[in-house]
């Protein structure tokens, strides 16, 4: 097996094919993973990130990418630079052909080949692993690594194959969500529908009811550390690439009797599996809940018949755990290296 390093977006565009195949042959790759996704995180990439892609080949054969970065990083007046993924996501890890060769044998390779090609960053910082993940597995394996390795958070994810149909799921739902849904429905004629592709016009829609939301947390319920993603034009540029007119975003969508845009989630379509990432409300209806309009996209899920799992995506509101009482556990592996003294203040202060 050959291990190389691309640092260049041409380069990278030349594993198109290659990766493609290799989502192909394993259907249960999370979009996040996609060479589509990462590309697009990549075009994006600013001028002081190294890209350091590190790339497993079998007999000139693709068998696995590992999509690093090396990003500067600042605490105050303190910077240092960090080796971590330069693309957004809640599922990040390695892409492996298990057809030719053992995860682990490739994950190992990439990994070290990684680390090696970083020699001289202050840290390196794996975040969001989630607990399935050949990356995961790999540091927990290694005695080196395995003391590094912390919980980050939940994902929790309705695993809809458990249950013979939405009559039997609802029951698992409290009344008080279902009562919500109910009042919503009679008082404001709410109706959601799943739209997919997503036109550039809804999509900025969206964008303004997410900025909405976060301007009125923050001006009356002291959330003043609520952000919002689009608030970026960089992020905005690229979620806006990935999202507008592609066949594997899709959005849930509820209106009032009225027309107005009372909630919204967006998510990502793979195989049988939904995975939600971003969501938002219209505050002038916050009385009624409207996120709680979710369960009526749940309930056409069922009817459609064509999704075993929706991921609810990583967070532990309390919400998501009315509807689930499953979820899966993302990690972190966080290591600081070198012994010069500002790296030994920042392992202390920043674990």
């Amino acid at each position: 097996m050959d291990v190389r390093i691309i640092s260049s977006i041409s380069d990278f565009e030349g594993l198109r094919d290659a990766w493609r195949e290799l989502e192909t042959a394993d259907p249960t790759l999370p979009h996040q993973l996609t060479y589509e996704y990462v590309a697009a995180w990549l075009r994006t990439t600013p001028a002081d990130h190294e890209l350091l892609v590190t790339v497993a080949e079998d007999h000139g054969e693709l068998v696995g990418v590992l999509p690093l970065a090396i990003m500067p990083r600042s605490a105050g007046p303190i910077r240092w630079r960090e080796l971590g993924f330069p693309m957004e996501g809640d599922h990040r890890d390695v892409i492996v052909d298990a057809r030719r060769l053992k995860p682990s044998t490739i994950t190992k390779a990439l990994l070290g080949h990684a680390f090696e090609a970083a020699r001289g960053v202050q840290r390196i910082n794996l975040r969001y692993l989630p607990s399935e993940s050949h990356l995961l597995l790999h540091l927990l394996r290694t005695h080196e690594h395995n003391a590094a390795v912390r919980p980050l958070v939940e994902i929790p994810r309705i695993e809809m194959h458990r249950f013979t149909g939405f009559a039997e799921y609802r029951r698992t739902v409290p009344r008080s969500a279902l009562t919500s849904l109910n009042k919503q429905r009679r008082e404001l004629g709410i109706e959601v529908t799943e739209i997919s592709p997503i036109s550039s016009e809804l999509f900025a829609e969206f964008v303004a009811l997410h900025l909405r939301e976060k301007e009125h947390l923050v001006e009356h319920h002291g959330r003043r550390e609520r952000r919002s993603l689009f608030e970026d034009p960089r992020r905005l540029a690229t979620y806006r690439d990935v999202v507008v007119d592609k066949s594997h975003a899709t959005a849930f969508v509820a209106r009032t009797g009225e027309g107005r845009l009372a909630f919204y989630e967006l998510a990502w379509r793979r195989d049988r599996r939904v995975w939600a990432w971003n969501t938002a409300y219209e505050p002038d209806f916050a009385q009624w809940r409207p996120s709680r309009a979710r369960i009526s996209a749940i309930e056409g899920l069922f009817a459609a018949g064509d999704t075993d799992v929706y991921d609810l995506g990583a967070g532990r509101y309390p919400w998501k755990f009315e509807l689930t009482s499953h979820f899966a556990q993302s990690y972190q592996w966080t290591s600081w290296q070198g012994k010069d003294p500002v790296t030994r203040l920042l392992r202390r202060v920043r674990p």
